[in-house]
């Protein structure tokens, strides 16, 4: 499926690009990526001083407009090594879904991992609310001053 980098990429300054995921149709799924394609540890300290921030209002933005049970934040560079953090909303919904499929745990908390390994091999496609959360994200990041001219 074709889909319009506009659409896709939701913030992008000097050091960071995040992106609504096309290939799930979870919605509020996002990928904060690096521009800088070298390892986490030696990325500079004006790019790692600014992560903290924009993660935390990336979360902010999906609790907003989704309001997950939980918001996972989960970093792998195992196909691709730029750095990059997948910030994957579980909602009572998918909770829900993954449980009727595999059952529920003794004590009733759900696997992050596989659940997220269950998502990735299960659900396909883009989701309706990208652009709300864009428009959330985009806003929260005027009101912390977070903009492309800090770099």
């Amino acid at each position: 499926m074709m889909i319009d980098n506009h659409f896709r990429i939701i913030y992008k300054d000097c050091f960071f690009t995040i992106e609504h995921t096309v290939s799930y149709d979870i919605p509020g799924y996002l990928i904060l990526f690096f521009n800088q394609q070298i390892p986490l540890a030696d990325q500079g300290m004006e790019a790692l001083i600014k992560l903290g921030p924009l993660l935390a209002l990336s979360i902010q933005s999906i609790q907003k407009v989704i309001k997950p049970q939980k918001v996972y934040c989960l970093l792998f560079g195992e196909k691709n090594e730029n750095p990059h953090f997948h910030l994957f909303p579980r909602t009572k919904e998918l909770k829900e879904e993954y449980e009727s499929l595999f059952g529920i745990l003794p004590d009733g908390v759900v696997s992050g991992p596989d659940l997220f390994s269950w998502i990735t091999k299960s659900k396909q496609g883009m989701n309706a609310q990208t652009m709300t959360i864009s428009r959330e994200l985009q806003k929260a990041l005027y009101s912390y001053s977070m903009n492309k001219e800090d770099c």
